[in-house]
């Protein structure tokens, strides 16, 4: 057996420590835990990992249970629990982390339903990294003896490059089908033994090693570094699986695939990853990431690159004040929304100078720049207006938002709170064509990587539908399909929502990261009321003709289709915001 690719966990003898309780109750009795390190290998609870130690560590909470549930907080290290006060029949299970723990089967003492995260934060306190890898315990009598529920995945990375890398997370995908890396499952805690944990199918099947920004590990051209993921066991040595590793670092994203590796429960896998120059880079090395956008470069004209701002615009009339491009401040709160996803629904039926809540649908041209002074007729232009009079809304007369007249553009005249510092504006109708290849009617929907009849197929956008909100997927212009999900087969504009990938907000986070943006089937709204079937999103461009100045124009997302089009100004439409990029 290759010991480098199945490394044993073992721990080291330590003197005896207490733990103590919140409290658990049998019988009236008090039960107490206390714990210490076996000097039998293969039989701890927490693990010797190269040169560090982890053992249990002051705050731990295992999850404890005959018949009735309880909490005990650890205090103290170590590994192996003996339960007193209570009789050598009695039988208790225990998990740790208790955090994991979901339900458990009363009538059944060996199953315990758990849900693993799809997302493990790094810790290093200076000597080491700290892994809490499940455990589960099953006693008999007086001893309660932890085995691991789950495998390691040891990551080096190596740095090839010539430059420094800092990085943000390490990805592990399962590339079988079927194979669920995180989210629930039902753990089987048998005798003295803890036999590991059985995935549902259908959980995410990936899961992220993520570094805080403020402790981001730092490679030198030609350093390595070792990270530990904690994964669910593949199952026997006869089947052994494939993961795809990606590398994500400040400056771009790397995948290597993992191939053949049997993950059983107790074991280490090693694997060695090499980051070099062919970075895959949604964002180049000579572009500053501004605040509130999403990290990915998107072409809207031959010569003009732009981010997207993190989510659509928000807007709340009763709360706080916010500066404004021509001086001082005015009521009301813009932002964007927390998640790509997130919209406001029929919350904008309540569109008022008074309520206090988020709309995220606008009348044309409604950034609140007050210019009736010059035009007169110009009277709709606070964010809450639904005045039906399409003619009074935005510069009247033919007038884009631009130039002169560019205050009326939401992101030029307000500042954003969840941004403040950036500057915005919205984007042309030439430039929406350009972004999404009406100009050109290709309407590609294939990863960059993919040949068909010999030609290779760039992706521009999709419709799916994420964390049940239906909309288009628009993919950057450096990007690479998480290998998985088999990009070339998401469906074009005139799929129908029902047909449509469904990704939950946890798969969404594999795109995001890559730079995807989602523009979220909103709706739009007619005076007050909400039309859900039909989203309309927002350009700077009106319709000049003398009989058609109550129209601009924008891009219509609907269940039969995705163009661009003329809608009356009256209309509540989507504003999603852009930030131009100095290169």
């Amino acid at each position: 057996m290759n010991k480098l690719a199945y490394l044993l966990l073992k721990c080291s003898i330590a003197s005896l420590l207490i733990l103590s309780i919140y409290s658990c109750s049998k019988d009236q009795k008090e039960v107490t835990l206390s714990a210490y390190l076996t000097p039998v290998e293969n039989s701890s609870s927490k693990i010797v990992v190269d040169a560090f130690d982890t053992y249990w560590s002051n705050g731990d909470e295992v999850w404890v249970n005959n018949q009735s549930n309880c909490i005990i907080n650890v205090s103290g290290n170590e590994g192996i629990a003996t339960i007193a006060g209570i009789s050598a029949s009695d039988s208790y299970r225990a998990i740790f982390p208790s955090s994991i723990v979901r339900e458990d089967d009363i009538a059944n003492l060996n199953t315990i339903r758990v849900h693993l995260p799809s997302e493990q934060l790094y810790q290093n306190d200076g000597n080491g990294q700290q892994v809490q890898i499940p455990m589960g315990a099953y006693s008999n009598g007086r001893t309660l003896q932890f085995r691991n529920l789950c495998s390691l995945l040891k990551v080096t990375v190596n740095n090839d490059n010539a430059s420094s890398i800092e990085l943000s997370s390490i990805e592990v995908s399962a590339m079988d089908q079927g194979v669920s890396l995180c989210g629930e499952g039902t753990a089987q805690v048998n005798g003295t033994a803890a036999d590991g944990i059985a995935m549902d199918a259908g959980g995410c099947n990936w899961v992220s090693l993520i570094f805080p920004e403020n402790n981001q590990p730092t490679l030198a051209p030609g350093a390595s570094g070792s990270y530990y993921i904690v994964l669910p066991a593949f199952g026997s040595e006869s089947a052994p699986k494939d993961v795809m590793i990606t590398i994500f670092t400040t400056q771009g994203y790397s995948s290597q695939p993992l191939t053949g590796k049997y993950l059983p429960c107790n074991m280490i896998a090693a694997v060695s990853c090499n980051v070099s120059s062919s970075l895959v880079k949604p964002v180049p090395d000579n572009v500053t990431i501004p605040q509130g956008v999403i990290p990915g470069v998107y072409s809207i004209a031959a010569n003009n690159k732009v981010f997207f701002s993190k989510g659509n615009l928000q807007f709340n009339a009763a709360q706080g004040t916010h500066a404004v491009a021509s001086g001082g401040t005015k009521n009301g709160t813009w932002r964007f929304a927390e998640h790509q996803y997130d919209i406001c629904g029929s919350n904008n039926q309540y569109i008022s100078s008074a309520y206090d809540g988020w709309i995220d649908l606008f009348g044309w041209g409604t950034s609140g720049f007050d210019n009736t002074a010059v035009m007169t007729l110009a009277t709709n232009f606070e964010p809450f207006s639904s005045n039906t009079s399409s003619s009074n809304y935005g510069p009247v007369t033919g007038y884009n938002l631009r130039g002169d007249v560019a205050n009326y553009d939401w992101g030029v005249y307000n500042t954003i709170s969840s941004a403040p510092n950036t500057t915005w504006r919205t984007m042309t109708i030439s430039e929406w064509r350009y972004l999404m290849s009406f100009a050109e009617n290709t309407r590609q929907l294939y990863a960059s990587s993919h040949t068909e009849g010999g030609e290779t197929k760039k992706m521009v956008y999709t419709k799916v539908t994420i964390n049940g909100c239906n909309g288009v997927l628009l993919f950057p212009d450096a990007f690479v399909c998480p290998i998985h999900y088999e990009c070339y087969r998401f469906q074009n504009a005139t799929t129908i929502w029902n047909n449509c990938r469904q990704l939950s907000a946890q798969q969404f986070l594999q795109f995001e990261k890559r730079g995807c943006v989602f523009l979220p089937a909103a709706g739009r709204r007619r005076n007050t009321t909400w039309d859900q079937e039909n989203t309309l999103y927002w350009s700077t461009d009106c319709m000049n003709m003398i009989n058609n100045r109550d129209q601009a124009k924008g891009i219509l997302i609907s269940t039969a289709d995705i163009g661009s089009t003329d809608f009356f100004r009256a209309f509540g439409g989507s504003v999603r915001l852009v930030h131009v990029i100095s290169q």
